[in-house]
């Protein structure tokens, strides 16, 4: 409504300060004016993956970023199909994902 004020906020996930909007005319065109709010995504701090099978670099992941969790190489090997798996920080600042299957190696034999 032309006249009427609003705040414009961050979105799930980000933090900033809302800033005041402004509907006015453009012509014949009722236009929203005013700054757009500063926003910083937040640390993802929740359901970091753990397990001495795994490594990962999700340590310091914020919103909408993402991380590789691999078994630890050298020590464990993949089983079952399983891969790397990409983790993704949500906007509740919590890490999602499946854990590969890691399966420890228990014996080595070398050829000559």
């Amino acid at each position: 409504v032309y006249g009427s004020k609003c705040n414009a906020v961050c979105s799930a996930g980000y933090t900033g300060t809302a800033t005041e909007w402004n509907c006015t005319m453009n012509g014949n065109t009722a236009v929203l004016v005013g700054a757009t709010p500063t926003c910083t995504p937040n640390k993802c701090i929740y359901n970091q993956p753990v397990g001495q099978s795994y490594t990962h670099n999700c340590a310091g992941k914020t919103t909408a970023q993402t991380c590789l969790v691999e078994c630890v190489a050298g020590t464990f090997v993949y089983g079952d199909g399983s891969s790397a798996e990409t983790w993704t920080c949500d906007t509740a600042q919590t890490m999602n994902g499946k854990l590969p299957t890691c399966l420890i190696i228990t014996t080595t034999s070398t050829k000559t």
